[in-house]
């Protein structure tokens, strides 16, 4: 079947279009659609969906105190 990858941040609005519509030509190469979730008050919710076990695959991390703060977890780990 198809591999989707989801992908959270803070982009939202016309930025957030205009990011998914980037994610088109890589899903034409490669066959992996990614499914990118914009949420205005996603500092707030990312530790909570990464603690209740609904972290996206991958998030847009705009902090290095936030990214602290989720490797913290002990559910996040580094790209290698």
């Amino acid at each position: 079947g198809t591999t989707t990858v989801r992908i959270s941040g803070g982009i939202t609005g016309n930025e957030a279009d205009l990011l998914n519509q980037s994610f088109d030509q890589f899903t034409k190469d490669t066959g992996i659609k990614v499914e990118y979730t914009g949420d205005k008050s996603f500092e707030g919710n990312i530790v909570t969906k990464v603690t209740g076990g609904d972290a996206p695959d991958i998030a847009i991390v705009p902090q290095p105190g936030l990214l602290q703060t989720l490797v913290g977890t002990g559910d996040v780990k580094k790209a290698s």
